[in-house]
């Protein structure tokens, strides 16, 4: 399978700033989907989506890491031309002449229906997320190491809690009921919010 599509330089790149915008940590970690039609590329990230128009030569989608999206517009820039033609497929992308091989990049199936999630969004949120959604819905979100980074600082918030609070006798088992607590709080307020219209 492979999804190919040529673009305006200048869109692609004003694209990738667009999805790198707010990024932060995640940079390094969140992933971009392409879905390519006939007339038009939709490319979105977590809490960010754009299009842009194209001539879809082999429509599709397709999802690399964001530090791969930004490699993809550098080698587009560097041939200088009013356009270029991308060509993805499980492991490659290939722009003009050059291809640049990653183990991440994979040609999949149109996604489903995409939440709405901030780039930026807080710790509490992206666990409250998290738990309305299964572990499947969470890797076609692009939400896997969001959540397991929000894990593993939520641990460590609440070791440093019992820590805190051992003078006091209090136990650990009730430290994460607080906390779990809050998060299905926030999850309720969030249901209805999050599911993209």
């Amino acid at each position: 399978m492979q999804v190919e599509f040529v673009a305006r330089t200048d869109d692609l790149k004003k694209a990738a700033k667009h999805l790198l915008f707010n990024r932060r940590e995640h940079i390094n970690t969140d992933f971009a989907e392409i879905l390519v039609s006939p007339c038009a590329a939709t490319l979105r990230s977590v809490g960010t989506e754009t299009e842009i128009p194209v001539n879809g030569l082999r429509p599709g989608s397709a999802r690399l890491p964001l530090k791969v999206l930004t490699l993809v517009v550098k080698i587009a820039d560097s041939y200088r031309a009013a356009e270029v033609t991308a060509l993805l497929q499980t492991g490659s992308v290939r722009i003009g002449r050059t291809t640049h091989r990653h183990p991440d990049i994979e040609v999949t199936r149109l996604p489903g229906e995409s939440i709405v999630f901030p780039a930026d969004a807080s710790i509490l949120d992206t666990l409250a997320v998290a738990s309305l959604l299964t572990p499947e819905e969470i890797v076609e979100q692009g939400l896997r190491q969001r959540v397991q980074t929000a894990q593993r600082r939520a641990s460590d918030a609440i070791d440093n809690a019992v820590a805190a609070l051992r003078e006091l006798e209090i136990a650990p088992e009730r430290i994460r009921d607080v906390v779990d607590l809050h998060v299905a709080e926030v999850a309720e307020k969030l249901k209805t919010a999050i599911r993209k219209p």
